[in-house]
């Protein structure tokens, strides 16, 4: 990326500029890199089209991508968001939460006739871990985490950085990637029990050999190993809703249920690893089979995301999507079923295998979308 002015202003010379310079750079190969957006926002301003973009490296012994100079486009007391997001090879940043994607924020303003340096490294850790409204992707501890993307700059000299605080920093990373907001639900098993994290439910026994563990996704305590299905909690009466969870198991069988609509993770067939089925209680539905086995292995003892999300708002067909490791592998698919009466919400293993689950999430969507 060339150096480039993004301004609507003119700056005074007799005083010193009021500008930001910016200087991208990627702790991995540029061999990697497709292209990297910039977009320029308003804060609360939503992406639409990036301001500018590159492709690959401007110089790729050092892995710098490129800079940019922002000016003030309104007044020198103008404060934006920076939103880069670099699309590694044969990838997508639709959406940002995708694995092929590396997105990094900063909450931005100027110092009335001064220089601010703003180094911003995109980390390949950080590879579909998308972060919420006023957090960015950064390396904690040797892991990807959420913090806070405010930048503090020394009007003095020196580089800004990120203002990051002990309370601001997150190293556990939602399964969901929803970006509209926070999960309507969440079990976390921190606290060893099936309660969720709201206590807007009874906490539900364990039972069938189910138990709790410590150490498992980085930085989110403690999880659930199932042996059976087992009851979360009875949820209102829903037709459009997300699920999602971080999952591991030996035997690629674990299992999502809702209202008789299953998300299970079996076996495959062809010998690729798994197979995605997503089904109601009738056995109607769709399954995925990767065909690269070298992308298609959940029993391999890491975590994986799965996610689901289910729309029943028409009466008679039901809309699915299915997400593993932020890949949509089940797009706007779609089958004849509707909602059961049940209103249960299960998680657990498919095959009576001991299966491990983390932070599982349920988003509900507002009545009517």
């Amino acid at each position: 990326m060339r150096k480039r002015a993004i301004a609507i202003a003119l700056v005074c010379a007799c005083l010193g500029p009021t500008e930001i310079f910016v200087d991208i750079s990627a702790d991995f190969p540029c061999s990697d890199i497709q292209q990297t957006d910039i977009y320029v926002l308003q804060p609360d301003a939503e992406p639409f089209a990036p301001n500018t973009t590159e492709y690959g490296c401007v110089a790729p012994a050092t892995g710098e991508i490129g800079s940019i100079v922002l000016v003030p486009a309104h007044g020198i007391d103008d404060r934006m968001l920076l939103d880069v997001r670099t699309t590694l090879v044969d990838g997508t940043c639709a959406p940002p939460s995708s694995s092929s994607c590396i997105e990094a924020k900063r909450a931005i303003g100027y110092i009335p006739h001064t220089r601010l340096e703003l180094p911003i490294v995109m980390h390949a850790l950080c590879a579909g871990h998308a972060c919420g409204d006023g957090q960015t992707c950064e390396i904690v501890n040797d892991v990807a985490a959420c913090v806070n993307d405010a930048v503090g700059c020394d009007a003095d000299g020196g580089p800004c950085g990120l203002a990051t605080d002990a309370g601001s920093t997150s190293t556990c990373q939602s399964p969901m990637s929803l970006e509209a907001g926070a999960p309507t639900y969440v079990w976390s098993f921190d606290q060893k029990t099936l309660a969720e994290d709201e206590d807007s439910f009874p906490a539900e026994p364990i039972s069938n050999g189910d138990s709790f563990a410590d150490g498992g996704v980085p930085g989110c305590g403690s999880y659930f190993v199932a042996a059976a299905s087992q009851q979360l909690a009875v949820l209102p009466t829903l037709s459009h809703f997300r699920m999602a969870t971080w999952t591991r198991g030996t035997s690629n069988a674990t299992l999502l249920t809702f209202s008789g609509i299953a998300l299970d993770v079996v076996p495959s067939s062809t010998g690729n690893g798994y197979t995605i089925q997503i089904q109601d209680i009738t056995g109607s539905g769709g399954s995925y089979t990767p065909s690269d086995p070298t992308r298609a292995v959940l029993a391999d003892g890491a975590w994986h995301r799965v996610e689901a999300e289910i729309d029943a708002n028409d009466s008679t067909t039901l809309h699915y999507d299915v997400w593993v490791d932020g890949v949509d592998v089940m797009p706007s698919a779609t089958m004849q079923t509707t909602l059961g009466t049940s209103r249960t919400f299960l998680v657990g293993s498919a095959n009576a295998s001991p299966t491990d689950f983390d932070e599982v999430s349920f988003y509900a969507y507002p009545p009517g979308q």
